[in-house]
């Protein structure tokens, strides 16, 4: 079957990234390549990705976008970012010879030596969001370039555009060797089930409720000192900034979040009373707020952050990696792959 004998896809498409209430609009795949390459030609500002429309393919109920109220999944999703081995041309060569329909387009901080793109690939017929979770594990084994935090079943794709300008978290730019392209190819549409019979996926096992208890049960032992907005080793100046610069709908509960995931980071016993009074600080010093739900939250916050530590602990046993550390070992390595070929 090809791709434009495919079901019809539902795509959901929101104003920005803080929008989250859908329009659902129903295309095939040639129409929706037509639209994003007409708007891949349009310059935007690249530190305000964020004001950018965004699309999802999927369909949501309630009409509001969470991977919990993702009724059916149209299309494949998933980022390229660290792959300099494989740019567009090359993964668009790959997906042509398994005769997959696919579109490309670059990201906001591609560059010529290394792209950095997005591929969308329809699927033959519309999955839940636990399957279309698993078939990106099985297409992350057949080509395992793939950035797994963008496989999320909500999550928003920015539209491509001609980016210009500064991004926001890089020091140096340059704008001679930023790199925009857009590529789309007819073929077949993604036969999911057989991608995961033949790549069987991988899916994090859900975290043992007696691990969870000894992480939620923990005795908090300064409760004065890891409330102190002002010297609290769970509040970073990063936390702080992100939060200022946050649309206020979403940005209480991941604050909490990001709260509980560094206590769990450090090994600092919380409770939702801690994680509530920081919030509600912050909450202060930004819109003040109302927060009628603020407790419940709060654990809920907890048993979430709690969830992803044990599965990353199983999933990486051993010393924790900081994202700076993280950060400069990319550095590092990118470096490394420069002066390979500068000696070449």
């Amino acid at each position: 079957m090809g791709a434009t004998d495919a079901p019809r896809l539902t795509i959901s498409f929101f104003d920005h990234c803080a929008d989250n209430l859908p329009k659902q609009l129903e295309m095939d795949f040639c129409g929706l390549a037509e639209y994003l390459e007409d708007e891949a030609s349009t310059p935007a500002e690249r530190s305000k990705k964020a004001d950018e429309p965004s699309i999802v393919p999927a369909t949501f109920s309630p009409l509001r976008r969470a991977k919990a109220n993702v009724t059916q999944r149209f299309m494949f999703t998933g980022d390229v970012d660290d792959a300099t081995d494989l740019d567009m041309e090359g993964m668009s060569t790959v997906l042509s010879g398994l005769g997959l329909a696919h579109i490309l387009h670059s990201t906001t901080k591609s560059t010529l030596a290394a792209n950095r793109y997005r591929v969308l690939i329809p699927y033959l017929t519309p999955l839940s969001w636990r399957d279309s979770e698993a078939v990106s594990s099985s297409l992350q084994q057949m080509i395992p370039v793939f950035d797994t935090k963008t496989f999320d079943a909500g999550r928003l794709s920015i539209i491509p555009r001609k980016w210009h300008g500064l991004p926001e978290d890089y020091e140096e730019w340059d704008e001679a060797t930023s790199h925009h392209a857009f590529i789309y190819s007819g073929g077949e549409a993604l036969d999911a089930h057989a991608i995961m019979a033949e790549f069987p996926p991988i899916i994090p096992d859900e975290p043992d409720e007696a691990d969870l208890s000894a992480i939620l049960g923990a005795a908090v032992t300064d409760y004065g000192s890891l409330t102190d907005f002002s010297s609290s080793p769970l509040i970073t100046d990063v936390m702080v900034s992100d939060y200022h610069a946050a649309p206020a709908g979403g940005r209480f509960y991941k604050f909490m979040v990001r709260i509980a995931g560094r206590a769990l980071a450090k090994g600092i016993a919380v409770d939702e009373g801690v994680i509530l009074s920081l919030a509600r600080q912050m909450n202060a010093r930004a819109d003040n707020r109302s927060r009628p739900n603020g407790l419940h939250e709060a654990r809920r916050a907890l048993r979430y952050a709690a969830s992803q530590h044990v599965i990353n602990q199983a999933a990486h046993p051993g010393p924790v990696v900081s994202v700076q550390e993280q950060k400069l070992q990319k550095e590092i390595e990118r470096l490394r792959r420069r002066k390979v070929k500068t000696d070449v």
